[in-house]
């Protein structure tokens, strides 16, 4: 890896780094002799006497100045080159750690989770919540909704120093389907029939919550029966094995007739060549009418009957 210096002219590395140096010189008169010493002070009690091509590994974070010297002649006043000098900043490689949600954590469609990490002092927090190496959040705990199902991987990255050192954790989290329920009726019927509402779909893996005009009702299964005589507005919301909740379904409405009471009035006893007239009260045209005369079902079908016959 090629290192630049910052602003600053410090090079920023990573504690564990091995990082490579390299010395240029020239050669000849004026220059470096083949006899001459080479030392390379790293500055962490480390030191080389190699010429170039030098690699040394800082495992404490902290500022080190690096320095190296060419000395030529070992007698007793041996001569030494202006020390070159460079600065070195070693950062500490951070620890990243999801500490919730789970690995394989099941979430529902539309719910909201919270994702957390262990706090490194001095780090930066970022959050990658479909795998796509796009950053979507920031920060020690944030919240995610995700709005489509499947499985879902969740990168964690902490970086110190301006992400010069940088760790990952990845989980992987599943996000089932948000559940879809309607709802059907045996229709309208008169009194004494029974009166069914069914959620669709229909299983005993789920739950299912009813609303009858407006109302919460006790039943949980998959269908709801009425044989008293009224109106009924229905709705359900279904909650699936994976715990996972419905919007509300379709509202269905259907009726139980009350059974309806007739009475029969007449024109009472009349003398021969008037008219005998028999009227069902209520009288309506919406209604129909099944007689019977001595005993014998009558063809007439409207409110009244009349005689002229003695």
């Amino acid at each position: 890896k090629n290192y630049e210096p910052n602003a600053s002219g410090v090079y920023e590395i990573c504690k564990g780094d091995e990082i490579e140096f390299k010395s240029n010189f020239k050669t000849g008169a004026d220059g470096v002799e083949v006899n001459d010493d080479f030392l390379w002070d790293f500055g962490d009690g480390g030191t080389s006497s190699d010429r170039s091509n030098v690699v040394h590994q800082y495992n404490t974070a902290g500022d080190y100045e690096v320095s190296l010297v060419a000395t030529r002649g070992n007698g007793e006043l041996p001569c030494e080159s202006d020390p070159v000098t460079l600065k070195i900043k070693v950062y500490d490689t951070p620890e990243a750690n999801i500490t919730s949600p789970a690995e394989g954590t099941a979430v529902c469609e539309g719910e909201e989770i919270t994702c957390t990490a262990e706090e490194v002092t001095g780090a930066t927090c970022e959050w990658d919540f479909d795998g796509d190496e796009v950053i979507d959040a920031t920060g020690w705990s944030v919240k995610k909704t995700y709005n489509e199902s499947g499985t879902k991987n969740v990168k964690l990255y902490v970086g110190i120093g301006g992400g010069i050192c940088e760790a990952e954790d990845e989980i992987s989290v599943t996000i089932n389907e948000k559940p879809s329920v309607s709802l059907t009726s045996t229709g309208s019927t008169c009194f004494g029939n029974t009166l069914t509402f069914t959620a669709v779909p229909a299983s005993d893996e789920n739950t299912y919550a009813w609303t009858v005009n407006g109302l919460d009702h006790a039943e949980t299964s998959s269908s709801i029966t009425f044989t008293d005589a009224d109106s009924y507005t229905v709705s359900v919301v279904m909650t699936d094995k994976n715990g996972c909740i419905s919007d509300a379904s379709n509202e269905a409405t259907a009726e139980i007739y009350a059974k309806p009471t007739v009475s029969l009035p007449s024109t009472g006893n009349v003398c021969f060549g008037n008219t005998l007239t028999f009227t069902a009260d209520p009288a309506s045209d919406e209604n129909t009418y099944a007689w019977t005369v001595n005993g014998a079902a009558h063809a007439e079908t409207s409110s009244s009957i009349s005689f002229t016959e003695a």
